[in-house]
């Protein structure tokens, strides 16, 4: 298998990281994992198209992710096509390997789709998927700004430059959460962000300590905001984060390589992103044990770059599902080989047990209730994907 025959896709519910083995290694592609109609632009852009707008005001974001699952396949696949085309990477999918990432806990009929779209939609010859932790923390920070401030349920994009300038992981959150209740507009954490005017290309900002401000500029105080919602993520990362070795298994948002082992002799792991604080770790170790967190120079590639080094390990190609693989077996040759968070082999064992002493048609039936039903074959054709996007926008 040769190296630039292998794509990785790291796709996030904000933005996917796309790249070739063996091209872009240390680069990868950072592309809008969305369908955006710009009103001032009278346009719509899908994924990589999103750089040549020029009128941020008033643009509407569709997602293919909410709440951390794939929902909308159509926007999805009209980001995929872009990426694929001769305007992105340009690789011909029927001759290349794919190895894409997907969210914790991903429900089995969304993996099912994943797996048509590879060998049906694109007939990649072989992929891999593994999961990375990651929801939308954006929709979170929409939500409580909206109830509590100003209404920016439509305003994706400026509550993402909010929350990529103001949140960050409290390393001690009851201390911090305690210090914004005694004082709400006198503390430490709080800051005000001033929104962006775009008709005078003006990007939003923090507000510098003593700056006055015109009449005409508006702020957004953040206070709890800004450690709360990545809280939330950081410690539902971190108590998925339980294995050892060395895979692809991060904590909260984007983040990365776990090495380590589990033994008394040797208790570290690299942690990047979202990850918990050091005392929250140190508490989980042995006590003899050194435990040393280190940070991330791009914490939004770890998973990327992660991906490039399993994808270049010669064991990579046993890690694969092949096309005729799928041919044969459909879904259920992804289900053996991908590791998944259902207790697949404890059920199977109960399958078995129940089959014995049985007649063969009824062991039959047992075996065949990990058969799904058919599932009504998706349109081929690459083109459209971006038109039912652009039709729905």
């Amino acid at each position: 298998m040769k190296s630039s025959s292998i794509v990785i896709l790291d796709n996030g519910a904000s933005t996917i990281k796309a790249g070739l083995l063996g091209v872009h290694d240390d680069q990868p592609l950072i592309i809008p994992n969305a369908v955006v109609r710009s009103k001032g632009d009278n346009a719509t852009y899908i994924g990589h198209e999103l750089a040549k707008c020029r009128d941020y005001t008033s643009i509407r974001y569709r997602l293919p992710f909410e709440k951390g699952f794939l929902v909308d396949w159509d926007a999805q696949k009209a980001v995929w096509d872009g990426i694929f085309s001769s305007d992105v990477l340009g690789v011909n999918t029927s001759e290349a390997s794919l190895l894409i990432t997907e969210p914790y806990f991903n429900l089995p009929n969304v993996q099912d789709v994943y797996d048509q779209f590879v060998f049906e939609e694109y007939e990649f010859q072989s992929y891999c998927r593994i999961d990375v932790g990651g929801k939308l923390m954006t929709n979170h920070l929409k939500e409580i700004i909206s109830f509590r401030q100003w209404n920016l349920m439509e305003e994706t994009h400026i509550v993402n430059e909010v929350k990529e300038a103001c949140c960050f992981v409290s390393d001690d959150f009851t201390r911090d959460l305690e210090a914004c209740r005694v004082q709400p507009t006198r503390n430490a954490i709080v800051q005000e962000y001033i929104f962006p005017d775009y008709s005078a290309n003006r990007p939003g900002r923090i507000r510098r300590a003593g700056e006055t401000l015109d009449d005409s500029r508006q702020t957004l105080v953040m206070n709890n905001e800004r450690f709360t919602v990545p809280e939330i993520l950081a410690r539902a990362g971190w108590d998925k984060c339980n294995g050892g070795g060395e895979h692809i298994s991060p904590p909260g948002g984007s983040a990365g390589h776990v090495l380590g082992q589990h033994r008394p002799d040797r208790w570290q792991h690299r942690l990047t992103g979202l990850s918990p604080a050091t005392s929250e770790l140190r508490s989980l170790a042995p006590i003899k044990c050194d435990v040393v967190v280190f940070s991330s120079e791009h914490p939004i590639l770890e998973a990327y770059y992660s991906a490039v080094a399993f994808a270049a390990r010669p064991e990579f190609a046993q890690c694969v599902v092949t096309k005729e693989e799928y041919q044969e077996s459909g879904s259920n040759a992804c289900r053996r080989k991908f590791r998944d968070w259902k207790p697949v082999e404890k059920e199977a064992t109960r399958s078995r047990e129940q089959g014995k002493g049985k007649g063969i048609e009824s062991q039959m039936d047992v075996e065949g209730d990990d058969i799904p039903p058919p599932t009504k074959k998706t349109m081929r054709g690459r083109g459209r994907g971006r038109g039912a996007a652009r039709r729905q926008v």
